[in-house]
C-alpha cells in the first residue's frame, strides 16, 4: 500500500524539482495551463500560473499545499477515480482548494499509476492499486 509521507509526496517533488531544473511547468489536467514552480519547500509547492483562476494573464504566485495534496490523493486512492468536482466535494475544507484545486488535481495526474480520462466535457483520474 503506498504511503503519501513516504511515496506520493517525495514522487510529487522529485517531479517539481525535475521540472523547475528543466524549466517545464505543471499543467492543471483538464485545461492545460502552464504552472511554473517558484519555489518548492518541505510543505508546499508555490507555482505561478500563465492564467488566473478568472482567464486573466498571469496569475499570481499561490502555494500547493502538501496537506491538500495528500487529502486529494487520499480521496483517490479511496474512490479509485474521481473528477474534480468529486474532489471539491469530499475535502474537509473547500476554501483551501479555491485557487489551487485545478494544479492540484493536474500533479495528481502526473504521478505514476494514474492516469486522465475525459469522459463528455469532464475530465477523471483514474488511479490503478
Amino acid at each position: 500500500m503506498l504511503s503519501f509521507e513516504k511515496d506520493i509526496w517525495p514522487q510529487i517533488v522529485e517531479m517539481a524539482q525535475d521540472k523547475q531544473t528543466k524549466g517545464e511547468p505543471f499543467f492543471t489536467a483538464s485545461k492545460n495551463n502552464k504552472n511554473t514552480i517558484v519555489r518548492i519547500s518541505s510543505d508546499s509547492i508555490v507555482v505561478q500560473s500563465e492564467i488566473d483562476e478568472r482567464g486573466k494573464p498571469v496569475g499570481s504566485p499561490r502555494p500547493v499545499y502538501r496537506e491538500c495534496l495528500e487529502e486529494a490523493w487520499t480521496i483517490l486512492k479511496r474512490l479509485g477515480q474521481m473528477s474534480r468536482k468529486d474532489m471539491l466535494s469530499r475535502v474537509s475544507n473547500r476554501g483551501k482548494y479555491k485557487r489551487t484545486g485545478s494544479i492540484i488535481f493536474g500533479i495528481l495526474s502526473e504521478l505514476n499509476g494514474v492516469r486522465k480520462r475525459k469522459i463528455g466535457q469532464t475530465t477523471y483520474l483514474i488511479f490503478n492499486q
